[in-house]
């Protein structure tokens, strides 16, 4: 059981990888951001981990593993989305088990460092609230997405609540809007 970039052995406590181009240190590379989990029979989410490997290679190397973020098992918590936002910055959309939650990366921070994951606005070494909702949550993650616009730091995040409601937040470059009216979902499988 093998993720590439993740390097996942058995039992598996990688999964639902996210794969983007951006930059590690002022290089273009592929980046791998993976949920990581306690153990493989429980799939208590305790985190997520990200490494990044060289472009044009059919056997790219891949930096050290780092588990950027982590909280006590959720299994509703996880990777939601992972968007760019302008030229030079990747964003991951994530619920920790408490809150929904956004952190970027500039291309000129090194990708394998938790100093170079910060809130939305550039706090380092932070994280961004996008909503206290507790979402939709199984055994494989939750429901959501994240957008961001190539030519702004604009980004729009979505997720199903614990009602199956719909729910869209928008960070305008500087700040977060107010949260829209929530579209009310039927529950389906």
């Amino acid at each position: 059981a093998n993720i590439t970039g993740l390097n996942a052995t058995a039992p598996i406590n990688y999964t639902h990888p996210h794969v983007i181009i951006g930059g590690d240190s002022g290089t273009q590379k592929v980046i791998v951001v993976g949920n990581k989990h306690t153990n493989c029979s429980a799939c208590g989410v305790a985190g997520w981990t990200v490494s990044a490997g060289t472009l044009n290679s059919d056997a790219p190397s891949w930096t050290t593993l780092l588990q950027i973020k982590s909280w006590t098992a959720s299994y509703k918590a996880g990777i939601f989305g992972l968007t760019r936002l302008n030229t030079d910055k990747v964003v991951i959309f994530y619920y920790d088990g408490t809150n929904m939650l956004a952190s970027r990366h500039d291309d000129s921070a090194a990708v394998g460092s938790t100093s170079g994951w910060d809130a939305l606005d550039g706090t380092d070494n932070s994280q961004t609230t996008i909503s206290s909702d507790d979402p939709v949550g199984n055994i494989l993650g939750g429901e959501g997405s994240a957008v961001g616009l190539l030519s702004s730091d604009v980004a729009w995040f979505a997720w199903l609540d614990a009602s199956n409601d719909i729910n869209t937040r928008r960070w305008n470059g500087s700040s977060l809007d107010t949260e829209m009216t929530p579209i009310a979902s039927a529950t389906s499988t």
